[in-house]
């Protein structure tokens, strides 16, 4: 099974769209290690929150503010 590097690489290999979008990388990745989106899912996907602002936000409302520690 490949690691998570090898799949980012190859995804930034085969989709240039990849190398400036983490949502489309991530999808790419994920598509690699077995999921399967729907025509509708993938059309959203430029709408959704991107990765990397949820968990940053995620950080910020635990570590900074000290609210809904795990």
């Amino acid at each position: 099974m490949q690691g998570t590097k090898q799949r980012v690489l190859a995804a930034l290999k085969h989709d240039k769209m990849t190398r400036s979008d983490d949502r489309l990388l991530l999808l790419a990745v994920w598509k690699a290690e077995g999921l399967h989106l729907t025509p509708e899912q993938r059309r959203i996907i430029p709408e959704l929150s991107k990765p990397g602002a949820v968990t940053r936000t995620r950080a910020m409302v635990q570590n900074t503010e000290g609210r809904l520690k795990a």
